[in-house]
């Protein structure tokens, strides 16, 4: 069984979607970089928050579900502050050529959740048939600011999330199986298959 820490990086690679990712990594690149989102509201907010969407991010571009959850508070004034909670993750098969896929999102009102802005995370082929049971600590650093707008006459509420280079955004306790030597085999009018060995 692997257990890592695999940081929100600035670095970035073509997902099996031929989308841009981010890329969460063992080690951070140095260079930092940001998400954030904006929305308006007629009344100051005090508060939102963030949270991060985990999917098994599969070979041919599709996702399945995972865990939701490690919602943090960010509070009105916050600038650049590190703060953390835990996911429960459960059991979940893999393919040797899946991928884990995490979206962080926001929400004002901390029922409502929307993707942050700028691209997703997700890691390399994790070269596995598992994702164990585990308890993930996410840590995020983040800002967010309320501030009336004269011109909207209403007030602009951003949230940005920040990782990478001097900031410790990451996840802790990230686990997942042994990993297995794969032999692609393949059949008749070129079906394959993967063993594990």
């Amino acid at each position: 069984m692997t257990v890592e820490t695999r940081y929100f990086t600035s670095a970035t690679d073509t997902g099996p979607d031929g989308i841009t990712y981010y890329l969460l990594q063992l080690a951070k690149t140095g260079s930092y970089a940001t998400k954030s989102s904006s929305w308006q509201t007629a009344t100051q907010q005090s508060q939102a928050y963030l949270r991060i969407y985990v999917e098994v991010f599969h070979a041919d571009g599709t996702a399945t579900f995972v865990a939701a959850g490690a919602v943090i508070t960010c509070n009105n004034g916050d600038s650049r502050v590190l703060k953390s909670a835990t996911i429960s993750i459960p059991e979940t098969s893999l393919e040797p050529t899946d991928r884990i896929r995490v979206i962080v999102q926001y929400s004002p009102d901390g029922e409502t959740w929307t993707d942050l802005g700028g691209y997703e995370f997700m890691t390399e082929e994790l070269n596995t048939t598992i994702l164990n049971a585990a308890t993930w600590t996410v840590y995020y650093v983040e800002t967010f600011t309320s501030t009336y707008n004269f011109i909207y006459r209403r007030y602009v509420n951003e949230i940005t999330f920040w990782f990478d280079g001097d900031y410790d955004s990451r996840i802790e306790n990230f686990t997942y199986g042994e990993i297995v030597a794969v032999v692609k085999k393949h059949i008749g009018d070129g079906l394959v298959w993967y063993d594990s060995t």
